[in-house]
């Protein structure tokens, strides 16, 4: 860099102006020549000032605000130009005094850091034994674990570099190569005890070194062992230390795992703990407060996002992350998930990224799905648990805490989350998972509202776009109760929803509107816009949009009441419609009184009603909708029944020809032709207009509501109307079909019709029976009408086909064509198939079981039941009708949300009880004393209600419905499983004919058809109880011994009844561990490879738990 001086110009022109300096102190004279930058005359300064009056100088100037200026002149003078032997080491006993002094005495960390940084400038012109010595000085620094004295770590990495770069070094007299100078010093470093104290400077330091891969992991590595040992104060310092260190993934996970080990060790593990036991130690000292853990792990969370957001993209993470998807437990952690969270590209730009873009969000769902089925697994399987060998991740809680930790401020993965949320309610045809992300957007939009617009925006978005896919409704209804203020102000999206209404398929459009029925309560804006595009369905010309209209008018009218009945706005044509169709001039001069306390609600009701009067016009189709939800909103608001029965009461007379009430001889006729109609051109198009059995069911509970209801409305001429329908059946004096030989498509119909209204009836006399009248005697009569015109009818069906084929023969004997029947516009290939059935509702039918079977009715005198008991053919029929109707509800359209019916499940329950208690706990009574068919029924119909239970309401099943009909806790009575299987023993010692017993005790492959089907039904019962009770349960243990002796006392040829065996293997599965599985897994190690003899014996191997699960899987397919 510089000349050498030879001729000794350099030195003449640095002492030609020593007398200018006379008279001026050193230290004026280092600040003045400093501050000029003439660097030349500070350097003869420098070289003309002994140390001693330097190192009096730095004394004085210690500390003092200059200090790093004149500090810096200092090694400027010294450092310039030619620097002979002694000026370095004059430098050299300075920047040891230095480093002493920063040693004994406290400087501000910025006046430290900048008088180290003022000395890096020139370690470059150090000797390198001199820059040995002083890597020394700091490697001793770091060994004295003094806070005050931190230094080194800004001066060890520079004087580092400059020795690594030196071909070679002398160190303790032994020659080395500067890289592997480089090389032992980091390895000693890395290999010393640090102290605590002062982790984050040697983080710091270490940063600043270049680590080489291996280097850096080792350091991370051994920093990870080092977190435990913090305070949550240290975290966050030291984190965007270390995060700032990494550049690969595999860094990452390193440390992610290291802090989450500390996080779970002093915060989650009592807050879990806490959770399960649903109580927190409030006694308890913890080593830190909750806040502080809070606090640092948000910080935390900040740094990792900070440091890695662009060195380290969403891809790479996933490439390093995709082996731990089999791995829930080390995953499915509150920080772990919240720090891949962060590192997703769903977080970083949620604007800007679509959800399923997201890689990292995608292994989330991955990793969930992998723990929902290892928690399967380990339901079904004892040696699946012994295997796994490690606790299952309740997700519930994980998600409780992350909603929690949201709400307290740790708003950085806010998007994520709530993307993560989504990506899980997207995934198809996984229940769990959708279960999942329902739940947990339901917490978060209670606790964190402010997101409920984006998320319900989001929601409505996805459910018109995925129309196939059920669960973004379900999740808008669950939003919808669990915040219903926070949806209700949504009205934009709500508007945006509803427009769809019109044009989608009613089906889909009556599923997609159960979230607003919550809603309905508490804004009037959502109740008139929902109403006016009602209004507009009605108008349309596609039948199923207008049925959508009826079903979305009846949830209306459920919610009303007087006090949100208001209408939000004055809108002309509804109140044209409203006169028009229901009030007469006087009528709303009458009632346009503000002190009429229901007014608001007698006009809304009105006007709906008003705007329903159109589907009388309509077929059965819209009418049966009419009925079933007007049904169920007179139910829950009863004030609707006087409207209700104003609306129908001219119709429901239409059918009807009656004389007057002084009129005693008039005929009196039901109308049955006006409920189907056939072209003029061809007998064989039909249209079925109502159903009047339906009707007259319908009519009934509207009395009965009416009766319970105080209000002035008539319905006498209604009651009259169904007294005289009653006894004219009764007496005969009512003509019904007849059979002809000359067979026509509508007279098959009229016969129907004429069924389901005699069933109206009997549903009107059980409903209308009490102590005081005699209505239930009514019913035996009118079932054996009941039972001619069926019989009838079914000899119709059995000749229709044949008389089909033979009045629409043409050409040859050997080919014919058929005409096609059409009912409501659908062709109808099987006449059979047509049947409207049995218009019983649950109510009817509970109703009739009671009546039937329970010890004391209050509703009938004894008299009367043991007539209706005594007739087996009526018993039989009420058990058919009800095994049909519950069978039925696991087919029922998915807009009728059963699964959130509590109704239903009420009605269920019920009926699952009395069969239970007073047929299948008798079964060997009734078969014995009664009718055997009837057995056979009784243990049909409760299978099926133990099934569809299981089907619908699989989460409710154990705590409401077998809680509900099972009451053994409280009877000191033995569970039902053990009844079903004492009753199985009972009927397999039956010996009904010598040929059914071989040489074990029984068999199973007997003639007798009804015991056959009470085995069936039976060990199907035991099939769905077995599979709610969990393997921790004594009867699970129970079940499995009852099953293996059963099997070694009896012989099973038949098909049907086999399922003993499946339910031996599927008990011993759950409750006894083997070696079968565990050969199988170690002869696939074998065929794979292993790596070394320890991987057989180490039982908790990953790779023999992928086997393991494997193996368990093949098996359970």
């Amino acid at each position: 860099m510089f000349k050498v001086d030879k001729s000794n110009e350099l030195s003449h022109m640095l002492h030609s102006k020593k007398h200018s300096s006379k008279g001026r102190s050193v230290e004026s004279l280092i600040g003045e020549y400093g501050e000029k930058k003439d660097f030349l005359e500070l350097h003869s300064l420098m070289e003309n000032t002994d140390t001693v009056t330097l190192v009096a100088i730095l004394n004085s100037k210690f500390g003092r605000n200059d200090f790093v200026s004149f500090w810096s002149y200092i090694l400027e003078g010294l450092s310039f130009g030619y620097s002979s032997r002694q000026i370095k080491e004059k430098r050299f006993f300075l920047v040891k005094h230095l480093l002493k002094s920063l040693q004994r005495f406290e400087l501000k960390d910025k006046q430290s850091y900048d008088l180290i940084k003022r000395l890096c400038q020139h370690v470059s012109t150090f000797p390198s034994n001199q820059l040995i010595y002083i890597l020394d000085l700091c490697i001793d620094g770091i060994r004295m674990g003094d806070r005050k004295y931190v230094c080194w770590k800004d001066l060890l990495p520079d004087v580092l570099k400059v020795l690594e770069n030196q071909p070679q070094l002398a160190v303790d007299g032994v020659l080395i190569k500067g890289i592997e100078f480089r090389g032992n010093t980091v390895n000693s470093l890395i290999k010393m005890n640090w102290p605590i104290e002062i982790i984050t400077s040697i983080a710091d330091m270490f940063r600043e070194l270049n680590l080489k891969s291996s280097e850096v992991n080792a350091v991370l590595n051994k920093f990870g062992g080092l977190v435990l040992t913090l305070s949550p104060i240290d975290l966050p310092p030291l984190a965007f230390q270390l995060f700032s260190m990494c550049s690969t993934c595999t860094e990452v996970m390193i440390l992610v795992l290291a802090f989450d080990k500390y996080f779970y060790r002093f915060y989650y593990k009592k807050l879990f703990a806490d959770m399960e036991s649903n109580s927190s130690d409030l006694d308890s000292i913890d080593t830190f407060s909750d806040k502080e853990m809070r606090e640092a792990e948000e910080t935390v969370l900040h740094h990792l996002n900070y440091c890695t957001q662009y060195k380290i993209g969403e891809t790479k993470v996933f490439a390093g992350l995709r082996n731990f998807s089999s791995m829930p437990d080390l995953i499915l952690t509150p920080f772990m998930i919240s720090s891949i969270i962060s590192l997703s590209s769903a977080n970083r730009e949620p604007e800007s990224r679509r959800i399923t873009t997201s890689c990292l969000l995608n292994f989330l769902r991955s990793v969930i799905h992998n723990n929902e089925h290892e928690q399967k697994m380990a339901k079904y399987s004892a040696w699946f648990r012994d295997t796994l060998q490690r606790k299952q991740v309740q997700l519930d809680y994980i998600l409780s805490v992350l909603i929690d930790q949201n709400k307290n401020g740790q708003d950085i993965i806010t998007p994520g989350l709530v993307n993560l949320a989504f990506t899980l309610l997207k995934t198809k045809n996984n229940v769990p998972l959708n279960s999942l992300a329902m739940r947990f957007l339901s917490k978060f939009i209670r606790k964190r509202f402010v997101f409920g617009h984006g998320i319900v925006k989001k929601l409505a978005e996805w459910m018109t776009v995925e129309q196939d896919q059920f669960q973004f409704g379900e999740c808008l209804l669950m939003l919808s109760v669990a915040d219903t203020f926070t949806v209700s102000e949504c009205i934009k999206t709500i508007k945006y929803v509803m427009e769809f209404f019109l044009w989608l398929p009613g089906d889909q459009s009556m599923r997609m509107m159960s979230f607003i029925l919550p809603i309905l309560k508490i804004s009037a804006a959502v109740r008139d816009a929902f109403i006016e595009v009602l209004r507009k369905a009605m108008s349309s010309s596609m039948k199923h949009i207008r049925t959508m209209a009826v079903y979305g008018f009846c949830m209306v009218l459920k919610q009303l009441n007087n006090s949100n009945s208001q209408r939000s706005q004055s809108n002309p044509s509804s109140f044209c419609t409203q006169n028009i169709s229901v009030f007469s001039l006087m009528s709303q001069v009458a009632t346009d009184s503000r002190q009429y306390p229901y007014y608001y609600f007698d006009m809304l009701t009105q006007e709906i009603m008003g705007l329903l009067r159109s589907c009388f016009a309509n077929n059965i189709v819209m009418k049966k909708v009419l009925y079933e939800n007007l049904q169920r909103a007179v139910e829950l608001n009863p004030k609707l029944v006087p409207h209700v029965l104003q609306f129908i009461d001219w119709h429901f007379r239409s059918f009807f020809r009656v004389p007057k009430v002084t009129d005693v001889e008039g005929n009196f006729s039901v109308l049955f032709d006006k409920a189907v109609r056939t072209s003029p051109d061809n007998a064989y198009e039909l249209q079925i207009q109502d159903n009047l059995g339906l009707l007259v069911q319908f009519v009934s509970h509207c009395l009965i509501k009416l009766e319970e209801f105080e209000s002035e409305y008539d319905a006498r001429e209604i009651k009259r109307l169904l007294r005289l329908a009653v006894e004219k059946v009764i007496t005969k004096e009512l003509q019904f079909e007849e059979k002809d030989d000359n067979w026509q498509p509508k007279k098959s119909v009229l016969l129907e019709i004429q069924i389901n209204f005699l069933e109206g009836l009997m549903a009107y006399s059980l409903l209308t029976a009490n102590l005081n009248n005699d209505t239930i005697a009514h019913i035996l009569p009118l079932f054996k009408i009941h039972c001619k015109i069926s019989e009838m009818y079914q000899n119709y069906a059995s000749t229709s086909r044949k008389q089909l084929q033979k009045n629409n023969k043409i050409g040859n004997a050997d080919r014919y064509t058929m005409k096609n029947i059409t009912i409501n516009g659908v062709v109808v290939k099987n006449f059979n198939s047509t049947s409207l059935g049995n218009i019983w509702d649950f109510c009817v039918i509970e109703k009739f079981l009671r009546l039937l079977h329970e010890d004391v009715v209050p509703f009938a005198t004894s008299h009367n039941t043991d007539v209706l008991r005594s007739n087996v053919k009526f018993v039989r029929y009420v058990l058919e009708i009800t095994a049909q109707k519950i069978a039925a509800l696991r087919d029922e359209p998915k807009y009728k949300q059963l699964v959130h019916s509590k109704r239903i499940l009420k009605y269920l329950t019920d009926i699952t009880k009395v069969i239970y208690e007073r047929c299948i706990r008798r079964l060997g009574h009734i078969w014995s004393s009664f009718d055997e068919k009837t057995a056979a029924l009784s243990a049909e119909c409760f299978q099926q209600c133990l099934q569809s239970a299981d089907v619908i309401y699989k989460k409710q099943f154990v705590e409401v419905f077998l809680k509900g009909f099972d009451l053994h806790s409280i009877n000191n009575c033995k569970q039902s499983p053990d009844i079903l299987q004492n009753i199985i023993d009972e009927f397999m010692e039956m010996k009904d004919s010598p040929d059914a017993v071989n040489s074990y005790k029984g068999s199973m492959n007997d003639d007798n058809t009804d015991r056959k089907r009470i085995l069936q039904a039976l060990l199907q019962s035991l099939e769905v109880l077995y599979d709610n009770f969990s393997f921790t349960e004594r009867i699970t243990i129970e079940s499995y011994k009852w099953l293996l002796k059963f099997c070694k006392c009896n012989v099973v040829n038949s098909e049907k009844l086999s399922l003993v065996h499946k339910l031996l293997f599927t008990q011993r599965q759950k409750t006894h561990s083997g070696a079968f599985f565990n050969t199988i897994a170690l002869q696939l190690c074998t065929v794979w490879g292993a790596i070394s003899n320890e991987f057989y014996d180490s039982e908790v191997s990953g790779y023999v738990m992928y086997i393991h699960t494997y193996v368990f899987a093949i098996g359970i397919d």
